[in-house]
């Protein structure tokens, strides 16, 4: 019992640890790139260097809101309070969002990219689409947080499942970087679980996928046939209309 209370200790005091840095670093940018802007420096910028100034702040104040709204999630998991609220949606839009929000995020040795089929162009479908988006954002963080060189590929397709003829929405994320460890494989998706633990992140984010996927009646797990990094694949029936 004492093992265990310890356990939880040190999760919390790491866990602690992890949202002071996630929540100072976008917070100290915001600060910083708004000072430059309204101080003497902002007055000799000329527009174009305003109008990066003013995307960074954007770009800071979104991945501060991201981590307080993931916080809030991880909060609701743990009370197995977490829902859905579904519409129709756009399958594209969502995978577009999901990559127009983590583009800040991509090493500038690493190339970010996509592959859909023509035929899923004008495909909608009745689920979450934040839910959704935010699973996809999650992936493409991971991958992006793991990968210094090469590229992290967003892949859509739909398949026919071979028990009961379903057709079923696969999305996965290729990455060419160090991949998962065998030994780690089973530990991945458990809260606060890093392979780094210097590494960026609350180390909630595939938690949470586990439990959104299993909200859309869907799974998702590490491709251990892959060759060359990591692949996480998430899976579900298409409700389409």
């Amino acid at each position: 019992m004492q093992k265990i209370i310890e356990q939880e200790k040190d999760l919390e005091e790491f866990f602690l640890d992890n949202v002071s840095d996630e929540i100072r670093t976008p917070l100290n940018a915001i600060v910083g790139f708004n000072d430059l802007l309204n101080g003497v420096s902002g007055a000799h910028m000329d527009e174009e260097e305003k109008i990066v100034m003013r995307d960074h702040i954007r770009h800071n104040a979104n991945r501060l809101l991201t981590v307080v709204n993931d916080i809030i999630d991880l909060s609701k998991m743990q009370k197995g309070c977490l829902t859905l609220h579904k519409t129709v949606i756009s399958l594209m839009e969502t995978c577009y969002k999901a990559r127009e929000s983590v583009k800040h995020e991509v090493p500038s040795e690493v190339k970010l990219k996509h592959e859909y089929p023509v035929a899923l162009k004008d495909t909608y479908l009745y689920a979450d689409g934040r839910r959704l988006e935010q699973l996809i954002r999650i992936l493409l963080e991971n991958a992006c947080q793991h990968t210094t060189s090469g590229e992290v590929v967003l892949k859509v397709r739909t398949f026919e499942a071979l028990d009961d003829g379903r057709t079923i929405l696969q999305i996965r994320v290729d990455d060419t970087g160090e991949g998962v460890p065998e030994l780690h494989r089973e530990q991945v998706f458990k809260p606060f679980w890093k392979i780094d633990q210097k590494s960026e992140g609350l180390g909630v984010g595939l938690a949470l996928c586990r439990e959104i996927a299993h909200l859309l009646n869907g799974k998702v797990y590490l491709d251990h046939d892959y060759n060359g990094g990591a692949s996480f694949v998430f899976e579900m029936p298409l409700e389409q209309l």
